[in-house]
Parts: structure tokens; sequence; C-alpha cells
């Protein structure tokens, strides 16, 4: 696997526990950790996470969490969920989540989410396997990057500025390192 450094692995730890909900952790503490803990050599990563801290110092931490509630719990083109943004709402999602729960189950990862799909969980497990096999690649060429780019070009489109996407571009950055883009996301219908 391209990442297996621990630096890399403890990035994809840190930008995991960025999308959790701003107000059950001090957000401001951990992406400053997170920042000083990205070596030079990822200077878009390193830019990303400096936008977000700039953005988010700039608001009040309720409105953080308003933003955040928006962009991942309302809006589902910039919901959290991968297999969501690549499937839509039905019956391939659901076949996603059995794979992704049997992938987690076999490499001895246990779940923090109601759904495996969630951004978060699925960093935790990439940076938990610590190497690129098959799957784990195919996950990020097939699944992540297609939906980041998603994800990316909706809040691209919106007007209103959210922090939240410079996250979603520095996952983008740190991905790509552990598994090359791979195909368009294909619109669902129904």
């Amino acid at each position: 696997m391209k990442m297996n450094s621990e630096t890399n692995i403890n990035i994809i730890d840190g930008l995991a526990g960025l999308f959790r909900y701003p107000g059950d952790f001090d957000i401001y503490r951990a992406v400053s950790e997170l920042w000083n803990s990205v070596p030079e050599n990822f200077p878009e990563c390193r830019s990303e996470l400096l936008d977000f801290r700039a953005l988010i110092d700039a608001i009040s931490g309720e409105r953080l969490e308003e933003i955040y509630i928006g962009a991942f719990d309302v809006a589902s083109e910039t919901c959290p969920y991968i297999g969501y943004q690549v499937f839509g709402d039905n019956f391939k999602r659901g076949e996603f989540l059995v794979g992704l729960k049997i992938m987690f189950r076999e490499n001895g990862f246990t779940d923090e989410f109601d759904l495996p799909d969630h951004i978060a969980m699925l960093l935790k497990f990439i940076a938990g396997v610590a190497e690129t096999t098959p799957e784990v690649s195919d996950l990020v060429s097939y699944a992540i990057h297609p939906a980041l780019e998603k994800i990316i070009a909706s809040m691209e489109n919106n007007p209103a500025e959210n922090p939240y996407i410079h996250l979603w571009r520095a996952v983008r950055v740190i991905m790509t390192d552990v598994a090359e883009p791979i195909g368009q996301v294909e619109e669902v219908s129904g």
C-alpha cells in the first residue's frame, strides 16, 4: 500500500476524527494538532486544514454545529455516507453496507456508527488496516473517490461558504496517496 507510513495512517485517523459532531469535542484543538502532524510534503492537505481552521475560527461554536447539521444531516448531496453518495438509497447501497460489515469483521474492525459507510468510519478502517489490500484499494478507488468528487462539487456549487469543504478536500488529497481514483459517479434514479 502506498500509505503504509505511520504518518499517513495518523493523518487518515485524524481526518476521521474531524468528521464527528463539533459539539462533542474540541474541534479547534483537534484540527491544530492534525495540521501540526501533517508533513510539509503534503502542502495541499496542510493548506486545506489551515483554511478549515481559519473559517471555523471566524464563527461561533453554535454556528459551526448548525453548518455541520445542515451539511451532514439535512443535505443529501453532502451527507457523509459514501454508499449513499455512490448508489443512492436503494438495494445496491444495502449490498455495499453488508459488504463493508463483512470486510470490517474479516479485519477484526468494530464499527462505531449505525451505518458503516460514514466517512469517519471508513477512514478509521483504512487507518486501522494500515496496508492496502485489494479490497481497501477498490473501496477507495470505486467508492470513496467518486463520492468525494460528488460532495466537493456540490459544495463548490453552493454559494454559502462551508468550512467542511476543506476537510473533504484534505481527505481527497490523502486518499489519492492510498489509491488512484477510477471512474465517475453515475447518477442513480429511484
